[in-house]
């Protein structure tokens, strides 16, 4: 089974996500990503997933899944 993380429906917080996946062919693949996490209107956490290309792993939102579980206690 997965880590998944939760977000409380009355926790105030937005998630603002912006991942792009293009297919380019021969198994390669490009991703990139930019997510802020805001509380009450202020950004308290900023991740940039730059375009890189690759063949097999995450998908963007994966990505960002694994390194926003790695920063939580």
């Amino acid at each position: 089974m997965k880590d998944k993380v939760t977000i409380a429906s009355d926790a105030e917080v937005t998630v603002d996500f912006n991942g792009k996946l293009k297919r380019l062919g021969r198994g390669r693949k490009r991703r990139s990503a930019t997510v802020t996490i805001s509380k009450h209107g202020h950004a308290f956490f900023q991740y940039e997933l730059p375009p890189e290309e690759y063949r097999v792993g995450d998908n963007p939102a994966e990505a960002f899944a694994r390194v926003l579980k790695d920063a939580l206690p």
